[in-house]
């Protein structure tokens, strides 16, 4: 037979033990929270300046194109030379190049963002389904 009285300290010392696990637990909860949070507000943020540096390099891309179009028409006027409109049609191309690896900084950050809301989590799913089918199989 046991009495309550008898074993109180045990008692007493199990509920903080409880109560100190409730507490680490939400701790860690809150720990978790607070890091995905973070994670999509810098998705977000990365996001907005890949999208506003992709804008402004393909502006200069347009910007570029135009100049190649002026110094074709000045060349075939003789106005410069072909050293000149090589020049033009070189620095064209690295904007384009520059304003296409803008974008797909872009497209890599909305990407991100989406795995940061947990939009990803379908898919990431679906490849783990297909790769453990391959496996498999």
């Amino acid at each position: 037979m046991s009495l309550p009285v008898l074993s109180q300290g045990r008692l007493r010392a199990s509920r903080d033990a409880k109560i100190s696990a409730a507490k680490q637990a939400e701790i860690a909860w809150r720990a978790a929270v607070m890091d995905a949070v973070e994670e999509v507000e810098v998705a977000q943020s990365n996001l907005t300046r890949y999208r506003q540096r992709a804008s402004l390099l393909n502006k200069a891309a347009a910007d570029y194109g135009h100049a190649l179009s002026l110094a074709q028409e000045n060349y075939r006027n003789g106005a410069i030379t072909l050293l000149d409109l090589l020049e033009t049609d070189r620095n064209t191309a690295s904007a384009r190049i520059a304003a296409a690896s803008a974008a797909n900084d872009a497209a890599q950050a909305w990407a991100q963002l989406k795995l940061a809301t947990g939009a990803g989590a379908a898919a990431t799913v679906e490849k783990a389904a297909e790769e453990t089918a391959q496996e498999a199989g």
